[in-house]
C-alpha cells in the first residue's frame, strides 16, 4: 500500500516526457520582481509624505533626527517585507512546475524563484534610490543662484561663511574662491584632526581682515567653525552606520520573506487556492 502521510493533496499532472535543461522561470522571476519594485516604489512614496508631515524645518519641533531615522528604518523593514513577499508570492504562483522532483524538491525550486526576485528587485530598487538621490543632490548643490540653500547643503562651507561674515558688509566684498578655500581647510578638519598652528593662524588672520572683527573674536569664530563641521561630520556618520545597518536588515528580512511567500505560491498554484485566500497561510 503506497504511504500517502505527510504529503500534501495536488492536482494530477502528466509527467514530462521532454527533458528540461533550466529549471529557472525567468517569466515568473521578472514578473514577480516588477511587481516587488512597484509596491516598493509606492510604499515609499507613501512613507516619504507620511514623513514629511512628521518633520519640521523649525528647530524644537517635529521628531528629532535620530527618533525620524528610526522610524524610516522601521518602515523600511516593512516595505521590503511586503514588497518581496508579494513579488516572490507571484513569481512562485507563476511558476511552471516540472514533474521531475519530489514534493520537496519543488518547493526548493519556488522558493528559489522567490530568492531571485528579491536580488533583481533588490538591484532596480537600489539604482532607482541611486538615481534619485543624485538628482536630489545634483539639485541641492546646484549653487547659490539654483538653490539659496546650497551654502548650508555643505557643512563646511557654511561654517567659512558665517565664519567670514561681516556685520558690515561692502558692496562686492564677498570673495568666492577665499570663502572655497576656508571651506576645504575646515573639511580637512572634520574627522578630529587637530588643527595645525600655520592652519589656525592662516584662519585667525583671514577671518579677522575679512569679518573685521577683533583678534580674539576670530579665534573664537575660528575654534566654533572647526567644533562645527565635526559635529555634522559625527552626526553624519552615526545617521550613516543607522541607516546602513536598518538596510541591511530589511534586506534580510525581504529575502526570507521572498523565500516562503514563494514557497508558499507553488503550494498554493499546485493545490488551486482561489485568489481570495491567497494571503491565509497554511
Amino acid at each position: 500500500m503506497t504511504d500517502i502521510g505527510g504529503v500534501r493533496s495536488r492536482a494530477a499532472y502528466a509527467a514530462e516526457t521532454t527533458p528540461i535543461h533550466c529549471y529557472v522561470d525567468w517569466c515568473a522571476v521578472i514578473a514577480g520582481a516588477l511587481i516587488a519594485c512597484a509596491i516598493f516604489v509606492l510604499l515609499t512614496t507613501f512613507g516619504s509624505a507620511i514623513g514629511l508631515t512628521l518633520t519640521s524645518p523649525y528647530p524644537g519641533s517635529g521628531f528629532s533626527g535620530k527618533v525620524a531615522t528610526w522610524l524610516i528604518g522601521i518602515w523600511e523593514i516593512w516595505v521590503a517585507v511586503s514588497a518581496f513577499a508579494v513579488g516572490g508570492y507571484f513569481a512562485g504562483r507563476l511558476r511552471h512546475r516540472i514533474f521531475d522532483a519530489t514534493e520537496h524538491e519543488s518547493d526548493v525550486r519556488d522558493s528559489a524563484h522567490g530568492l531571485l526576485v528579491w536580488a533583481i528587485a533588490a538591484l532596480l530598487g537600489t539604482w532607482i534610490a541611486t538615481m534619485t538621490i543624485k538628482e536630489v543632490t545634483h539639485a541641492v548643490a546646484g549653487g547659490p543662484d539654483r538653490n539659496p540653500i546650497a551654502g548650508k547643503a555643505d557643512p563646511a562651507r557654511y561654517a567659512a561663511d558665517v565664519m567670514l561674515r561681516s556685520d558690515q558688509p561692502a558692496p562686492g566684498n564677498y570673495d568666492e574662491p577665499l570663502h572655497k578655500e576656508v571651506a576645504t581647510v575646515l573639511a580637512a578638519y572634520a574627522t578630529g584632526v587637530s588643527v595645525t598652528q600655520e592652519d589656525a593662524a592662516y584662519l585667525t588672520r583671514v577671518t579677522a581682515a575679512h569679518s573685521g572683527v577683533a583678534q580674539a573674536d576670530a579665534q573664537k569664530r575660528v575654534s566654533t567653525a572647526v567644533q562645527q563641521v565635526r559635529d555634522n561630520a559625527n552626526r553624519t556618520r552615526r545617521t550613516g552606520i543607522m541607516v546602513a545597518f536598518l538596510t541591511a536588515a530589511s534586506l534580510a528580512v525581504g529575502a526570507a520573506a521572498a523565500w516562503a511567500a514563494a514557497a508558499l505560491g507553488g503550494r498554493h498554484r499546485d493545490e488551486g487556492v482561489d485568489t481570495s485566500d491567497m494571503f491565509r497561510w497554511r
